[in-house]
């Protein structure tokens, strides 16, 4: 895989985790040069993520401090088209707002994403779409077989 790919991959789901914390997906963009490399294919994704930043401060819960690791599942190339899967391994330390109390020290979980990426005339590799599996297709094994194989073989 060209490390380009992983680079990009992995900036995208830290992008993602920082709106979480922060719940402004403009700045967060600002700060990351990559971004342009990939915003539009992430801005459902993104969308989610600053929902779920509101949705904890309505909560009385700050998350705070972010850490994701990912693992890159399956990749495939043709030409100036690449598919990948991830799983990613994200946490938050949790805060309470006053005056609630209580919360615990932190939250994670693991997701996992498919991503599809192209280069155009020699350019920059840039993401194309990008697609988190979700509980209900985690459900359905035909689906789910077939997003964690974006190349179309079976592990």
């Amino acid at each position: 895989m060209p490390p380009e790919i992983a680079t990009l991959t992995t900036d995208a789901l830290r992008a993602a985790s920082e709106i979480k914390v922060g719940g402004d997906p403009d700045a967060v963009l600002r700060g990351h040069v990559l971004s342009p490399r990939y915003a539009a294919a992430m801005a459902k994704h993104f969308a989610l993520m600053r929902e779920l930043h509101r949705v904890g401060l309505q909560s009385r819960i700050r998350y705070c401090r972010p850490a994701v690791t990912v693992r890159h599942d399956q990749f495939c190339q043709t030409g100036n088209v690449a598919h990948l899967a991830v799983t990613a391994m994200v946490r938050y330390d949790m805060e309470p707002i006053p005056p609630a109390a209580g919360t615990p020290p932190y939250t994670a979980g693991q997701e996992e994403h498919v991503f599809r990426f192209e280069r155009r005339d020699g350019g920059p590799w840039v993401i194309a779409s990008h697609h988190e599996i979700d509980l209900a297709e985690m459900h359905q094994e035909e689906v789910v077989t077939r997003l964690r194989n974006p190349c179309g073989s079976a592990r």
